[in-house]
């Protein structure tokens, strides 16, 4: 799974419009589809501190956090495979002053790397005004 969210996640940096790399994840997160905001708010939490945060702006860096872990500190994460599960891989996530450690929750049999290809999708289209 790690390589397959990976490529993924890269598939959203083709299009890159922005002043840096975070930006441009947190302009495509804020700016899905009511479809994909709805699988997103019902199948994904992001918990932190113990408590579970759904917010758009947060899944972007959380997903720009795993992407860049992956390509530069060779991080892989894995899933518990429970009802709701918790990659088993913490990443730190947040602004160089402001870090703190989340997980992200997915519901099981949700599949995140075809909702990241949406995500990829959805902004392919509005790049091309589809």
């Amino acid at each position: 799974m790690s390589l397959k969210l990976y490529l993924s996640l890269t598939c959203i940096d083709i299009f890159y419009e922005a002043n840096n790399h975070k930006e441009h994840f947190e302009n495509v997160f804020s700016s899905i589809s009511t479809t994909l905001s709805t699988l997103l708010e019902n199948n994904l939490r992001i918990i932190e501190n113990g408590n579970d945060v759904i917010d758009k702006i947060k899944f972007a860096e959380f997903f720009y956090n795993i992407r860049n872990s992956y390509t530069h500190a060779g991080i892989r994460f894995h899933s518990d495979g429970t009802s709701k599960y918790t990659l088993v891989q913490k990443f730190i996530v947040g602004t160089a002053k402001n870090k703190s450690i989340k997980e992200l929750q997915i519901e099981k049999g949700f599949d995140l790397v075809d909702f990241i290809i949406k995500v990829s999708i959805d902004n392919a289209k509005k790049k091309f005004e589809f």
